[in-house]
């Protein structure tokens, strides 16, 4: 889709009402949590594999209830303005899941970044296939109007900010997780980010709370719960995690339309703009 001036205005327009509105109510609800200096968070652009670590960790704690959303959202809420009253009744220390770009003043995080390209693949399926949130059919034109910022936050701008203003701010308080690296090792970076977060846990309790939280498990609780249809793959919130998918997606003229923008935080995350980790 060749982009018309006039498409141009309607989208930035569109832009500065989605991002301003999310960027506000974000922070709004992070002012209103009562900042606590024991607080520990998740921190992730979405679509970056913040959900499933909040099931493993939330396995870890309670493998009695495995894969339970009901278990992981009130364990590991997320922080949004309705969340709120709830989080502020919590008691220390409170572990909390964010989208929120950088943010100062978050006492200690977990950061986790996934391949910039992945991640938009995953939110076209998200916004497009699984919520039919708009008419855009056409990866391509997606990715045109997600660079224009209508469909929220932008993957460069949050990794930049933690992995430069975060880094800076938080030092040994900050770990910086790659999706990739936790679906290549599970058990090891996962047990590195509960220890991190101070979470009891073994070696055993890690391997099988990982094993409870594999895809599988995670669609069958979604058809259990009458929030996936099993004979429309794409109605489900769980793609299936892949890395390297993006190239499926991107032309040649669509990653060099991406990497315009995002090759510094695509470098400062470990991601080479050619394909592959660095």
């Amino acid at each position: 889709m060749r982009i018309t001036r006039d498409t141009l205005q309607d989208q930035l327009a569109r832009y500065k009402l989605t991002g301003l509105r999310y960027r506000t109510t974000q922070r709004l609800a992070h002012r209103l949590l009562d900042d606590r200096p024991t607080d520990r968070y998740i921190v992730a652009h979405p679509r970056s594999g913040s959900t499933w670590l909040r099931t493993i960790l939330s396995n870890i704690v309670f493998p009695d209830q495995p894969s339970n959303p009901d278990v992981y959202n009130a364990y590991m809420p997320s922080v949004t303005l309705r969340s709120v009253p709830t989080l502020r009744k919590l008691p220390a220390p409170r572990l909390m899941v964010s989208h929120t770009n950088y943010l100062a003043g978050l006492p200690c995080v977990v950061y986790i970044v996934r391949d910039g390209r992945d991640a938009i693949v995953s939110s076209f399926h998200y916004w497009i296939t699984r919520r039919q949130r708009d008419t855009v059919r056409d990866f391509g034109e997606f990715l045109q109007r997600y660079l224009l910022g209508s469909y929220g936050p932008l993957w460069h701008a949050d990794v930049h900010g933690w992995l430069t203003a975060g880094k800076a701010e938080l030092g040994e308080r900050l770990l910086v997780m790659r999706f990739e690296d936790m679906k290549a090792r599970p058990i090891e970076m996962v047990s590195q980010i509960a220890t991190f977060l101070q979470i009891a846990h073994t070696a055993e309790q890690v391997q099988m709370a990982v094993q409870g939280a594999s895809i599988e498990t995670m669609r069958q609780v979604e058809q259990r719960r009458q929030e996936y249809d099993p004979n429309q793959a794409d109605t489900s919130f769980y793609r299936g995690g892949k890395t390297g998918q993006w190239r499926d997606y991107f032309s040649p003229p669509l990653e060099r339309a991406f990497c315009a923008v995002a090759a510094d935080a695509m470098h400062l995350a470990g991601y080479r703009c050619d394909g592959g980790l660095s």
